[in-house]
């Protein structure tokens, strides 16, 4: 699950942040299968330049 999940962020990793959220809240969404959500989720992006 971790490779799936690195695989993902280097794949939206080009993406402007407003989108890197909205590919990963979808990705995220399809993932939970419509179960509701048992704990919290933190993911933090931040932009170095």
């Amino acid at each position: 699950m971790i490779r799936s999940f690195r695989k993902l962020l280097q794949e939206v990793s080009d993406k402007e942040m407003n989108d890197q959220y909205h590919v990963l809240n979808k990705r995220f969404e399809e993932w939970k299968h419509g179960y509701s959500q048992t704990d919290d989720v933190l993911l933090i992006g931040f932009k170095v330049e």
